[in-house]
């Protein structure tokens, strides 16, 4: 098999001990958006040490489905009752990063054509550095329970997930919560090998494959499906973000939207993105090859795709300072790059943002402001006069 030996720029060590590359010192990245992880204590001198060795990985990736990739095949439903409340699936063939089985919750409503389906957020990984070391994904060598699962998902999505809250749009629609155990933002179709001097081991980076099997599934169980809702917070937002087209092949004949909070569409180092293209390995649409050049090239991938009455909608904040530590901006930086995001969406038919001031991260809570949940209504009821909104 051949070998790849890569050694991680200089540059992502600094933005992972706050040694900054941009004039500004970003805060170090930890796994985020509200899983609990166990943190990984680890000196700059250390993570120095282990970017310092060689790191080799299996490529290429091991592929463990015979279906194509992006095509998860025909799949039995999920069969839980649609009595508005959650349940816990396994999801066989899907996989945590330590190789264990995924599992999901479900809260269906018995009468809904619509679903509203949500990837959790928490870091990312993409080396020996981020994987094994600083550990800045959540839930990397967990094996997820019953228990976790449900409770993850009671506590997820902010008010998305309230049917007690009459002001929410989604309030009667199905719910279905994807915890996040991959480090690869929901996207990857590999399995990958790191090493540092102290250890190695084996990361099954298959968010997307484990996405293919449940939309698949969920496809058995809704086949007249109206309306697919894909949301998702920091790396569950990115997940989203690159999948619609995955919700599109497994549900032809319904509307598919995006709700992307906090993964923002900037683009991080050239470098930085290979490596994380090189260890994911993600599947895109045939008709977007640009889309593994650069992350931005979603924006008017899928302002040119999206079917009538579909909607991608992106929230931000400017200085965001999760997003700065992973791409190791300056908060001046980000925002020069979220200004210019939003003032491309400004105009379009499909794709709005909401941009905030500050830099907090992840926006949809409980207890999001008005203004807020009013565009998010805006977005999910079809409002004409749902737009972009800006400082």
């Amino acid at each position: 098999m051949t070998r790849l030996r890569l050694v991680t720029s200089s540059c992502l060590v600094a933005a992972l001990t706050l040694a900054a590359c941009d004039p500004e010192s970003p805060p170090t990245p930890t796994p985020d958006a509200g899983t609990t992880v166990e943190d990984a204590a680890v000196s700059a001198d250390a993570a120095v040490s282990a970017d310092a060795a060689i790191v080799e990985r299996d490529a290429p990736r091991i592929e463990r489905d015979a279906a194509p990739r992006g095509d998860a095949g025909p799949q039995p439903g999920f069969e839980v009752e649609r009595d508005r409340a959650w349940h816990y699936v396994e999801v066989p063939g899907a996989e945590c990063a330590n190789g264990s089985t995924l599992g999901i919750a479900l809260n269906l409503d018995p009468d809904s054509r619509r679903v509203l389906l949500f990837l959790q957020g928490g870091g990312a990984c993409w080396d020996a550095t981020t994987c094994l070391t600083l550990e800045t994904a959540s839930h990397l060598t967990d094996t997820l329970d019953e228990a976790t699962v449900l409770a993850e998902a009671r506590g997820a999505a902010g008010f998305l997930f309230d049917r007690d809250d009459d002001e929410n749009p989604y309030r009667d629609v199905g719910f279905v919560y994807v915890p996040y155990c991959t480090g690869d933002v929901h996207v990857g179709d590999a399995i990958a090998e790191y090493r540092t001097p102290r250890r190695s081991a084996e990361i099954h980076h298959r968010g997307g494959h484990n996405l293919d099997l449940i939309l698949a599934r969920l496809a058995t169980d809704f086949p007249d499906l109206e309306r697919l809702t894909m949301a998702g917070e920091s790396a569950g937002g990115y997940g989203v973000a690159v999948s619609g087209f995955r919700g599109r092949a497994a549900f032809p004949d319904a509307k598919v939207d995006v709700l992307d909070d906090s993964g923002i569409l900037v683009d991080p180092s050239d470098e930085q993105w290979n490596a994380m293209v090189a260890s994911w390995q993600p599947p895109v649409p045939a008709d977007c090859p640009e889309c593994l050049e650069h992350v931005s090239n979603l924006i008017p991938y899928y302002e040119r795709t999206m079917r009538e009455g579909e909607r991608m909608a992106l929230l931000a904040s400017r200085e965001d300072e999760t997003i700065r530590g992973y791409f190791g901006f300056s908060a001046l930086r980000l925002a020069t790059l979220v200004d210019a995001m939003a003032a491309s969406v400004e105009t379009t038919t499909h794709i709005h943002a909401y941009i905030a001031d500050g830099s907090q991260h992840v926006l949809i809570r409980r207890s999001s402001p008005a203004p807020l949940r009013s565009w998010i209504t805006a977005f999910a009821t079809d409002d004409p006069s749902w737009a972009t909104v800006r400082p």
